[in-house]
């Protein structure tokens, strides 16, 4: 097959959906072990899509920082695989430099079809990478509805006993003499109050005559 037929082929498989050759699902990506992988490299690809991914395997781990690849997988790979909810970042050179690029969640069987620069792809063009698995955030728990509070008891007032009744007078004495609140003292009667009454009613009494005392001064005899 001429190499612009196989080219041609290429662009058609790539242009049908869902056409991703033998190349694993990323949502199966995992070890023998069922231990999580972040990507997966393969040193093989094939201008058919059934051929690619294939040949050696080389599994990166979550949160692996490669910026030096062991000597047989640099500018090795030419088909990877990343993880749900991974992304790898790739570089051209080693010790991370050179250009980079990164791949999201997902199948890449032919690294030839991603641009590298102006006239270069990624096919056997990894040096250094980086892989990372972000933790997916915990769902949280819907909020419970707060029971009502409730009701408050109606504070009940005793009522007050009544003022005890006061004590009983003693025959003989007022209230007044007892000191009781309230009761008003009897008037006293003014001097020459019984002459004027009875001046004012008409009755005048008879002045008392004169009488002298009883035991008289001696008299000094001369």
């Amino acid at each position: 097959m001429s190499p612009l037929c196989a080219l041609l082929l290429a662009l058609a498989l790539a242009a049908v959906p869902g056409a991703r050759g033998a190349c694993p699902v990323p949502a199966d990506l995992k070890n023998a072990d069922g231990t999580r992988t972040c990507a997966r490299l393969f040193d093989k690809s094939d201008p058919y899509y059934d051929n690619c991914c294939a040949g050696a395997e080389l599994s990166v781990e979550p949160g692996a920082d490669l910026p030096f690849l062991p000597s047989d997988w640099a500018n090795t790979a030419s088909s990877l695989v990343v993880a749900q909810r991974c992304e790898l970042t790739v570089w051209s050179r080693r010790g991370k430099a050179g250009k980079t690029r990164k791949f999201s969640a997902g199948a890449y069987p032919r690294l030839e079809e991603y641009r590298r620069g102006i006239f270069g792809d990624w096919a056997n063009s990894i040096a250094a990478l980086y892989c990372r698995c972000p933790r997916a955030p915990a769902p949280r728990a819907p909020p419970q509805p707060r029971a009502p509070a409730p009701p408050r008891p109606a504070r009940l007032r005793s009522p007050r006993a009544p003022a005890p009744p006061p004590p009983p007078l003693p025959s003989g004495l007022s209230d007044s003499a007892l000191g009781f609140p309230g009761a008003e003292a009897a008037p006293r009667p003014r001097r020459g109050s019984s002459q004027r009454g009875q001046a004012d009613s008409g009755i005048i009494n008879p002045p008392s005559p004169w009488t002298p005392p009883a035991h008289a001064p001696r008299s000094l005899s001369s």
